[in-house]
């Protein structure tokens, strides 16, 4: 029977030991396969995106988002070639182009004419390689945008004043037009200063003196004014109506109804004795005058002023005393026009007025 040397036996027993703690740490294989590919998702997937992102902007995507072609026509007006400009960088903008691609989609959208002038520009000798945005736009607004006419915007925001505009109409066309007077407009306090200078005498009192130096304020303030003196207008146009006056001198009242009031008839005829003389002819109105004596509207001399027949218009008789009550037709006996007051009728209102 072999006997054992303690020494060796506590070796192997440490050895076991080592062992088993090493096994306790060694990785699990599922756990490094999924660390590996968690690297090469970080490494490889993102930048495969942009590049297909870059690679799928078409000119059909550009004009979906609202992009078009320009053609660089000779009837083009200088404001369809720089909204063409801006539009462009918009959408370009929108769906995150990088600075350095931007040049080559917007070269693809030039068409027939425009191409033409971009191809000479390929031939200056100050083209940068490759070509910047900066360099694209600054060639384009030379070209389709010139001075002449960004000199002429620039002279038309100097001299811009509200006039008849509200001040939302007259806002839009301040900051539509301040893009060629940078300078004036770079300071938000001088671009405050310039409005105001340019509001309506009325809307400017109220608002200069508060010294704005926030736009966005300073219009707010003009319009809540604005609308406020339209609130207050519409309110007294229709909660008073001045009363007037006709050509008798009575009163009239809006929402009144007309006047019961009658006048006698000899005073009238005191008052008015020799003012209603026969018109010549041609002398009439195109409407219908209002009467100064009975105060109603009539053509022709009034019959209560010459005494006729309120009925038929013949003198003698009143309207009472009218033979057509008798027989009760009025078609038999033709109406004809009035005639001056007969000398005995004359009589007659001579006696009235004793």
């Amino acid at each position: 029977m072999s006997s054992e040397d303690p020494s060796e036996h506590s070796v192997h027993g440490s050895e076991h030991a080592s062992a088993h703690h090493d096994e306790s740490h060694v990785p699990n294989p599922f756990i490094q396969q999924m660390t590996g590919l968690f690297q090469q998702i970080v490494q490889n997937v993102i930048p495969t995106n942009n590049g297909d992102a870059r690679e799928s902007i078409t000119i059909e995507k550009l004009k979906k988002n609202g992009a078009s072609i320009f053609f660089g026509k000779r009837g083009d007006t200088p404001e369809v070639a720089e909204f063409w400009l801006e539009q462009t960088a918009r959408v370009l903008e929108d769906l995150q182009v990088p600075i350095a691609d931007r040049p080559r989609h917007a070269i693809s959208l030039l068409q027939h004419g425009a191409y033409d002038w971009w191809k000479s520009v390929l031939l200056r000798p100050d083209l940068p390689r490759p070509v910047t945005w900066d360099y694209f736009q600054a060639r384009f607004i030379d070209q389709f945008v010139p001075a002449w006419y960004q000199e002429e915007r620039k002279r038309q925001f100097m001299d811009l004043t509200q006039g008849s505009m509200t001040v939302a109409e007259y806002a839009y066309e301040f900051l539509r037009l301040s893009k060629y007077a940078p300078d004036m407009v770079r300071v938000e306090a001088d671009k405050c200063r310039k409005f105001e200078y340019g509001l309506n005498e009325e809307i400017a009192g109220q608002v200069v003196t508060l010294r704005h130096v926030s736009f966005t304020l300073l219009m707010g303030a003009a319009q809540s004014f604005e609308g406020w003196r339209r609130r207050k207008t519409s309110r007294g146009t229709l909660s008073y109506s001045a009363p007037t006056r006709n050509s008798t001198g009575k009163r009239h009242e809006s929402g009144k109804g007309k006047s019961q009031s009658r006048y006698n008839e000899s005073s009238h005829a005191k008052s008015t004795s020799g003012s209603n003389k026969p018109r010549p002819p041609g002398s009439q109105a195109k409407s219908v005058p209002l009467c100064s004596f009975c105060g109603k509207h009539h053509v022709g001399e009034c019959r209560k002023a010459s005494g006729a027949c309120f009925r038929c218009g013949q003198m003698g008789h009143m309207l009472r005393e009218c033979p057509l009550l008798v027989t009760g037709d009025a078609s038999s006996a033709p109406v004809r026009p009035t005639q001056p007051p007969q000398r005995s009728q004359q009589t007659r209102c001579d006696t009235l007025k004793i």
